[in-house]
């Protein structure tokens, strides 16, 4: 097999075209920054930008910073669609319980209504806009219609993604549209044993999950698919003790990649001790030297995300802060109850998505508001003192590259960006830290 080591001294990747949107797969989870090299004075940027910056395995960052010169930044690049609120889970974890029990569970998106959106979006945005992501508040393959909402998001030219805990993919139907319509499945399993799984799932279940992932990779090298299909572990006291096992599971199944993400979204429960996070960090390095063209690791310290134990709901932002959160403009929400509100976090508590809400889909006043949004920031739409507070978005790397790029280019039309080799062993970082609340 070929490593990483072997690809990286190799030095022959070739830097990805400025007009191609996705990645090859050659560069996917290969490169942790990008340099930006102005022309006029020969001057340079190197800007650290991974999985929650450039959706990891996806969007081109080279395609992508051209985009943001061209449209100033006013522009839409992916949609998530809230799909369904009911799940086959019970997380203790979860971090949407909460908003889903308030919302009344058995919430679906309506399929027509939403690709007719995804149309309209498509024509208003046609060079930026090409990415949907079913993720969300439960278990997006839960909904009757996922057929025709997958299929008709990518036949609008939408690649799609979907995050699902895998209790569906037992379904042949289900394995074959993933195959034939999505770019990526990334399976929460969370665990390498049963108890483990029981605790950190609150169900009984791992081998059936891990079962229809056997199935969908076999299946994929059958059909020489190009779909990456990813397993997700967060990391907990429950399931500390199992980071490299999951790898090693992950691994031997087949799958592209693996990613591993620290307790987050304002539902930290800690209980880290301090051999504990020497532990973690100690197997997650042990994780990242698996890394190998053929199976991508994907650490904590790639993910560029700040991690709060709650949201702060008290310092109110004022529409000029709302106007420069970019990550609103550039990834927006429909809601489960055909809804969208402006806040990215929206989608994560209740209190962001009723002060953000906008409208319902249905009408096309809120269609309007949401090009506002997308074309001149949060606080121009939101304008009568919404109550909103930027200072714990997990959102605010992004905002930060954002403007790091911006004001670098300032109108500069001349310029190149390529990608920066990621070479494995660097598993500290200052944005992410572990919370050891014991």
């Amino acid at each position: 097999m070929k490593t990483f080591q072997d690809v990286n001294s190799l030095k022959c990747l070739q830097q990805p075209s400025r007009d191609t949107p996705f990645l090859p797969r050659e560069w996917v989870q290969m490169y942790h920054k990008i340099e930006i090299t102005r022309e006029s004075d020969g001057a340079a940027i190197i800007v650290p930008c991974t999985s929650a910056n450039f959706f990891l395995m996806d969007l081109n960052p080279v395609w992508y910073v051209d985009q943001l010169v061209k449209s100033g930044g006013n522009t839409l690049f992916i949609l998530y669609l809230d799909t369904t609120n009911s799940c086959t889970d019970k997380c203790p974890m979860c971090f949407t319980a909460l908003t889903r029990g308030l919302e009344g569970f058995q919430q679906s998106l309506q399929v027509d209504l939403a690709l007719k959106r995804i149309k309209e979006l498509r024509i208003r945005y046609p060079s930026t806009f090409r990415m949907v992501s079913l993720a969300g508040p439960g278990e997006p393959l839960n909904h009757k219609d996922i057929h025709t909402l997958i299929k008709g998001a990518h036949d609008l030219g939408s690649a799609v993604r979907v995050y699902t805990a895998g209790k569906r993919l037992i379904d042949e139907t289900i394995r074959r549209t993933l195959l034939d319509y999505t770019k990526l499945i990334r399976v929460s399993i969370d665990a390498s044993k049963e108890d483990t799984y029981q605790r950190t799932h609150g169900v009984k279940g791992l081998k059936e999950r891990l079962v229809g992932i056997e199935k969908m990779v076999k299946e994929k090298v059958r059909c020489s698919n190009d779909t990456l299909i990813g397993m997700h572990f967060v990391i907990q006291k429950a399931n500390m003790n199992e980071i490299v096992p999951f790898a090693t599971l992950a691994k031997n199944l087949g799958v592209d990649f693996v990613v591993y993400s620290q307790e987050t979204f304002g539902k930290v429960n800690g209980g880290f001790s301090k051999d504990d996070f020497e532990k973690v960090v100690h197997d997650l390095e042990t994780v990242e030297m698996m890394h190998s063209y053929e199976f991508r690791t994907v650490v904590p310290h790639l993910v560029q995300r700040q991690t709060y134990t709650e949201f702060d709901k008290t310092h109110y932002s004022t529409p000029d802060v709302l106007n420069n959160c970019h990550n609103s403009k550039h990834r927006l929400f429909f809601g489960v109850q055909n809804d969208f509100s402006a806040c990215w976090l929206a989608t994560l508590d209740a209190k962001f998505r009723r002060e953000s809400f906008i409208g319902m889909l249905d009408k096309d006043d809120t269609m309007a508001s949401l090009y506002n949004v997308v074309e001149n920031g949060v606080g121009s739409e939101l304008t009568d003192g919404a109550q909103l507070s930027c200072k714990t978005c997990v959102a605010g790397n992004y905002n930060s590259m954002i403007n790091q790029i911006s004001h670098f280019l300032n109108n500069e039309t001349h310029y190149t960006t390529r990608l920066i080799e990621h070479a494995p062993g660097n598993h500290s970082d200052s944005n992410y830290k572990f919370i050891l609340k014991n």
